[in-house]
């Protein structure tokens, strides 16, 4: 293991904030993984994990401790024999774009809607990942996971996992107890395509394509997600807010309110409501049309952290000047901006390490 010290978090996330760590190691198998608990424990220190770092938000106050970075790679594919199955073995270290394009290269359905996705394959089940109709709880098949606690490396199987929306064991009720090593997924090997967003309808109307190849749903993904946040993704974390999955006793309140705040915006709330497919009985409310369209939020600035022009969910860092506070303002006032217009309280997506509670 090659142990380095003092080094800057702002360097190893995508969104480019925070201090220093202490310690930082890039583990690139199993048993550096292991051995770096070990170090940790030794030296009493505490550990996080890490994997592409584009899912994160670091304080500028650093950590005194040690930060791990997931590079295991591999990935490879299993046929089970059945009519219409086969398993594909991603490692946690892998950019989960590649993990995508090698499952659609192989002629593989059930993720080619997530292309373009930032991240590794270890982050996948951690937050449920989904875009455009598909996310993990769909594909997950098992887990291969070290668990802190026992200090053992076993696999969970999918049930296991709890899935919710963007929500698992693993950022929840045992979040921090264990490290994603290998994700297994099951796919179809026959076509199962899902187009019915609004987005990639209007993508396939434009072209005249009405039986869209696996390559050409990815394709058209790729090319909708550019559009939206463009593939760099520096100064970026992804989307940070969740969208609203309301109950329908929430729905009326957040309509009451917004009936004496913004009664412009009734009508179309009511469109929003039906044109979604309730979830467990929720009704969702895309988080972005409150924000962009009854807010009026884009581009708003707070130092050198900005709501993004052109993806009202995301808050950016475009001039990498941002201070982790000038972000936790900003996250501040979307939140409490929503709530006074709706009743609800967004909830955050990025990791936000190192942040006061508040």
């Amino acid at each position: 293991m090659n142990i380095q010290k003092n080094v800057a978090l702002n360097k190893l996330t995508t969104f480019g904030t925070g201090g220093l760590a202490k310690y930082f190691v890039d583990v690139v198998t199993e048993d550096d993984l292991v051995d770096s608990f070990d170090f940790a424990i030794e030296n009493g220190l505490e550990i996080f994990v890490f994997g592409s770092g584009s899912n994160i938000v670091c304080s500028d106050k650093g950590f005194d401790g040690l930060i791990i970075k997931m590079s295991i790679k591999g990935i490879d594919f299993v046929d089970t024999n059945k009519e219409n199955q086969v398993l594909v073995r991603a490692a946690a270290g892998e950019v989960w774009d590649d993990v995508v394009a090698f499952a659609v290269q192989n002629g593989f359905w059930g993720i080619e809607n997530l292309s373009s996705i930032p991240g590794t394959a270890g982050a996948f089940a951690i937050q449920n990942v989904g875009a455009y109709g598909q996310e993990a709880s769909q594909v997950v098949y098992s887990v291969r996971v070290f668990d802190r606690q026992s200090r053992d490396i076993f696999t969970l199987e999918a049930s296991k996992c709890q899935f919710g929306y963007r929500s698992s064991i693993f950022n929840s009720t045992e979040k921090g107890r264990y490290v994603i090593l290998e994700t297994t997924l099951c796919l179809h090997k026959n076509p199962n395509p899902v187009i019915e967003y609004p987005d990639i309808i209007a993508y396939f109307a434009d072209r005249d394509i009405v039986e869209p190849s696996l390559s050409e749903i990815r394709e058209a993904v790729i090319t909708i997600r550019e559009n939206k946040f463009t593939n760099d993704f520096t100064g970026k974390a992804g989307s940070f807010f969740k969208n609203l999955y309301l109950s329908s006793e929430e729905y009326h309140r957040m309509k009451d309110i917004l009936s004496k705040k913004k009664p412009e915006y009734v009508e179309e709330l009511e469109m929003i409501k039906n044109k979604f497919a309730s979830v467990d009985d929720k009704i969702k409310i895309p988080t972005a049309w409150i924000i962009d369209k009854v807010l009026n939020l884009k581009g708003t600035k707070i130092g050198g952290a900005q709501i993004s022009d052109t993806q009202a969910l995301a808050i950016i860092n475009p001039e990498q000047k941002a201070t982790s506070a000038d972000v936790q303002k900003l996250i501040n006032f979307v939140i409490d901006s929503v709530y006074e217009y709706t009743g609800q309280r967004l909830e955050v997506e990025p990791v936000l390490f190192g942040f006061d509670k508040d």
